[in-house]
């Protein structure tokens, strides 16, 4: 017998579940910019996956050496990894950051260097939920082939 706490419960964790199916369709509908190549795509996708997945480890691996820039403050390698330990740190557990990057403008791109206008836009998430917003704005991004097998990397990321 369906008692009234029962269906509340159920249409509860169904609103849930349709919440959240609603965000991962949202994030699967990611436009790719006419001209975005291959490479800068799974760039961009790669730091995606790190920042989402708080993989500091993935994140240097997308980040030059060489990197120079004024995003918060960064303005090396290893400032920027420690902007983004310090996030990551002082996130709940139960929180998840959910980022989106929008490709606004493409300014360069050969074979030698990528510059874009990006915006990134973070999403915490509980339970699929988002609880909290945090926007970029508009960012100078570039980004060059780097080492014998010329995988791209960041090479900048400044505030305009």
């Amino acid at each position: 017998m369906m008692t009234a706490e029962n269906f509340l419960h159920i249409t509860l964790s169904e609103g849930i579940r349709i919440i959240k199916e609603h965000l991962e369709e949202q994030e699967h509908k990611e436009r790719t910019p006419d001209g975005l190549s291959p490479e800068t795509l799974t760039l961009f996708r790669c730091f995606k996956d790190a920042y989402d997945g708080r993989d500091l480890n993935k994140l240097s691996q997308v980040i030059s050496l060489s990197y120079s820039g004024n995003f918060y403050g960064a303005s090396n390698k290893e400032e920027l990894l420690n902007f983004f330990e310090n996030v990551f740190d002082n996130l709940p557990m139960a929180m998840a950051p959910k980022l989106q990057i929008t490709v606004h403008k493409i300014l360069d791109q050969d074979t030698s260097l990528f510059q874009c206008m990006v915006d990134f836009k973070s999403r915490l998430t509980v339970l699929g939920v988002p609880v909290a917003n945090f926007d970029s704005g508009i960012v100078l991004c570039k980004s060059e082939p780097e080492g014998k097998h010329g995988i791209w990397k960041l090479t900048s990321i400044e505030t305009v």
